[in-house]
Formats: structure tokens, sequence, C-alpha cells
């Protein structure tokens, strides 16, 4: 919807991902801080596989929208 066009659009590139990196650098922060720790370690796995996956898919979204704004709101829709 309105939201998803809203990052994809405006907030993604402002400040050459200055929005992107509020959200990823806290949360690898927390991946790193946990990674070993034993009652959380098991959980902490996925989250690190499926947000090394989201920060692709990111970066591909980004990458693909520079080139053709068309494209990356697609990708929002």
């Amino acid at each position: 919807g309105i939201q998803a066009l809203d990052l994809v659009g405006r907030k993604m590139p402002t400040k050459a991902g200055r929005y992107l990196r509020r959200f990823f650098h806290p949360v690898q922060e927390y991946i790193e801080a946990n990674v070993s720790n034993g009652e959380l370690g098991e959980y902490v796995q996925p989250l690190a596989k499926a947000f090394m996956r989201l920060q692709q898919a990111t970066g591909e979204l980004a990458q693909r929208g520079m080139k053709n704004p068309d494209e990356a709101g697609a990708a929002a829709t």
C-alpha cells in the first residue's frame, strides 16, 4: 500500500539509507552480542540468516530502484 511506496520511494534512499542503518545496526549488534548465548543461540541463528537475506534483498531493491524507479515502486505494491 501507500506505506510500502513511501518506504521504498522516499525513506530508503533518504540520506543514503540513513533510516535503514538506524534499523540494521542495532539488529546486527544484537545478533553479534547473542549468537553465542546458550539460551538465545537457537533463536539468534535463524534471525541472523533471515537478517542477512533482508539486507541482500534491500540492497538489490535499492540498486534496481536507482536504475529504474518504476521497478522499486512495483516491488512495493
